[in-house]
């Protein structure tokens, strides 16, 4: 049957089950699965990572650590920078735009480091509690 222009009606029951048998019959023919078997193998080799990949990041990380160790302005502000890759860097078929996701940490002269840290605590420790007590202020006068 034709159906009207503009109007779409969906299969019954039994027409549905003749469908997906021929849907089956169709996939299970061999020139099918060949061409699907070959469909898979392209993408699981496309997406596959390539040393060059490997290579490649590390020649940015090492390069982008070298930098920041060069840098006499970075050395006595920060100290030395350690650069680390931690995400994926592969160019797959799934993802076009490789990006290298690096963390950068940094060495500090521990006394001044641990110093200021100290004096840092105290003074956040006593707005924290300057904020506690007004809370308990309001909430004091609202009952």
């Amino acid at each position: 049957d034709i159906p009207e222009e503009g109007k779409f009606t969906l299969p019954n029951e039994e027409e549905l089950e003749t469908l997906i048998k021929k849907v089956h019959e169709v996939m299970e023919e061999p020139e099918n699965l060949k061409l699907l078997e070959y469909h898979i193998s392209d993408i699981y080799t496309s997406s596959q990572v390539a040393a060059s990949d490997y290579q490649n990041c590390a020649y940015i990380v090492s390069h982008i650590q070298e930098l920041l160790r060069n840098s006499e302005f970075i050395k006595e502000k920060f100290g030395l920078a350690t650069v680390e890759n931690y995400g994926s860097s592969a160019n797959t078929l799934w993802s076009m735009d490789s990006d290298i996701d690096i963390a950068v940490h940094f060495t500090q002269n521990e006394s001044k480091n641990s110093k200021k840290k100290a004096k840092g605590n105290k003074k956040e420790s006593k707005k924290k509690q300057n904020v506690v007590n007004e809370m308990k202020k309001i909430d004091y006068v609202k009952a």
